[in-house]
């Protein structure tokens, strides 16, 4: 099957083990900044609301557990606790579409 994803895709490279075991360091998330977010989806949370910022963003993976006008609600897998970000440090939330793992080198076996 071939999946299609539209220009404004993005992936990210986890960066540590706080989403262990659905997400690990390493693996790249698919991101689809179109796609509506609702509790029970797994979101990247960013410091800005399009990648047109000259400054890097901040990101926080995990589920969506809640979301209101100020906070969204976020369980992170491997802390299994529900932390509250606002949403005026962190305005964004993104679908994550997909996992890729990274590609073992077979020329080091």
């Amino acid at each position: 099957m071939l999946a299609v994803f539209p220009s404004t895709a993005f992936a990210i490279v986890v960066q540590d083990e706080r989403n262990n075991p659905v997400y690990r360091a390493r693996d790249c998330i698919l991101i689809d900044p179109n796609l509506p977010v609702s509790p029970g989806d797994d979101v990247v949370l960013s410091s800005v609301t399009s990648l047109d910022s000259t400054h890097l963003p901040k990101v926080v993976a995990g589920q969506l557990t809640k979301m209101s006008e100020t906070a969204w609600s976020l369980k992170q897998y491997a802390i299994g606790t529900e932390r509250v970000f606002s949403r005026l440090r962190l305005p964004a939330a993104w679908r994550i579409v997909s996992r890729f793992s990274p590609v073992p080198n077979l020329s080091q076996q």
